[in-house]
């Protein structure tokens, strides 16, 4: 499998050459909401353990991989995300107290208000079934196309969604529909034991990741 990579395991450059051009604006930017995200999920974490809030998924580990692609693309562009996407929401300008809101059961905190930034909140409410929005992605996608424009639409999912239908269906549907509107998909490693033994399954499943 090819693999872009830029770090090693001890956290140094490896790949100079591709890293982005950021400012140091930029960077420091990036750093914030990677603690903000941080924060917010310390919090929500709490928050679920005293039954405060719902079924809440920590996206622990991943806040680089969030915040960096949400902070990536465009106003323009959609984003659909799953249930562990919270850094994606907090980087495109969601007030957290929204966040925290919806994780407690109140459809509100997905009505996007004057403190938040709606211009940059093209995204729909997280999916809480696995891969069940990889296809809404696509269809966000092909809305854009035939309106003519070249906003993109991006899908965030963990390995596991890769083992669903609705992945491979979204996969088909997009490359003989559409093939040339821009769609990302972000696919994060998990390790939590969900439903399966990763053991038993990761050799034999295809797996994709762009």
């Amino acid at each position: 499998m090819l693999m872009l990579q830029f770090l090693d395991a001890e956290g140094k450059i490896t790949n100079k050459k591709g890293l982005p051009k950021l400012s140091d604006k930029d960077l420091l930017r990036i750093y914030e909401l990677m603690v903000l995200a941080r924060g917010f999920d310390d919090m929500a974490v709490k928050l679920q353990r005293e039954g405060r809030i719902l079924t809440y998924a920590s996206l622990l580990g991943q806040e680089a991989a969030q915040v960096a692609s949400a902070y990536a693309i465009a106003e323009e562009d959609w984003f659909v995300t799953g249930y562990r996407d919270h850094g994606v929401w907090i980087a495109r300008g969601l007030a957290m107290e929204n966040l925290y809101m919806y994780w407690a059961g109140d459809e509100r905190g997905m009505r996007f208000p004057e403190n938040s930034s709606p211009e940059k909140l093209k995204g729909l409410p997280p999916a809480i079934p696995i891969a069940s929005h990889i296809p809404h992605a696509v269809g966000l996608a092909w809305a854009e196309k035939m309106k003519g424009t070249k906003n993109a639409a991006v899908a965030y999912f963990g390995d596991g969604a890769t083992s669903k239908g609705d992945f491979h269906e979204a996969e088909e549907w997009y490359k003989k529909s559409l093939e040339v509107q821009p769609l990302a998909v972000e696919t994060k490693e998990s390790l939590a034991k969900l439903y399966e033994d990763m053991t038993r399954t990761k050799p034999t499943r295809k797996k994709i990741s762009v």
